[in-house]
């Protein structure tokens, strides 16, 4: 049996080669390191335990906040605002949720998840992040539902999915901002 944080850090390792193939290299890099192991460890602690530690999301805001007022390419406005607005997005669907549910439906931890998302990304990568995140999470709830026989009180552990698209967007989202662009023209 393998010891619980040996995939951890084989796919923290896996993570990072993956960054590094994809990723010219920079000072981003300062940023993309903690951000690519941040979101490994969210992915794993909230798929198996259904919780996002604030040990991991409140200092990683912290230290993008920080980090991003010297290596920013996008104007630092443009990071507070795509922040404010990813959390501020995850807010209302939990204020709906409870609503419509009468219970949580998003936890806290995915709205700090955004907030560090959008302290990396800026604003059109994590608004592409949150469309990647809408997409798969749908389809990922629809199978859960399905598999679980209807049950349409499924818990979704949300935190793999947007580090998922995260991941996604910071790697490969201006080739597809470029592709989706360069289609709309033709």
């Amino acid at each position: 049996m393998l010891a619980p944080a040996l995939p951890v850090r084989f796919s923290a390792v896996l993570g990072l080669g993956l960054m590094a193939s994809f990723m010219e290299f920079s000072e981003e890099w300062i940023v993309a390191i903690p951000f690519i192991v941040a979101l490994l460890t969210i992915s794993f602690c909230d798929w198996r335990h259904m919780i996002i530690p604030d040990k991991i999301t409140i200092p990683g805001i912290i230290l993008a906040a920080t980090i991003r007022i010297f290596i920013h390419p996008l104007p630092y406005w443009e990071y507070v605002v795509a922040a404010l607005l990813g959390g501020g997005i995850f807010y209302c669907f939990k204020l709906i949720g409870k609503v419509i549910r009468k219970s949580d439906a998003i936890g806290y931890g995915d709205i700090k998840l955004l907030l560090l998302t959008g302290l990396v990304l800026g604003l059109k990568l994590t608004l592409l992040s949150f469309l990647i995140f809408c997409f798969v999470g749908t389809l990922m709830g629809i199978y859960l539902v399905v598999s679980r026989s209807g049950d349409k009180n499924v818990i979704v552990p949300f935190g793999p999915v947007i580090a998922s698209a995260s991941f996604i967007s910071y790697i490969y989202g201006n080739e597809i901002f470029f592709g989706v662009y360069s289609k709309l023209l033709l």
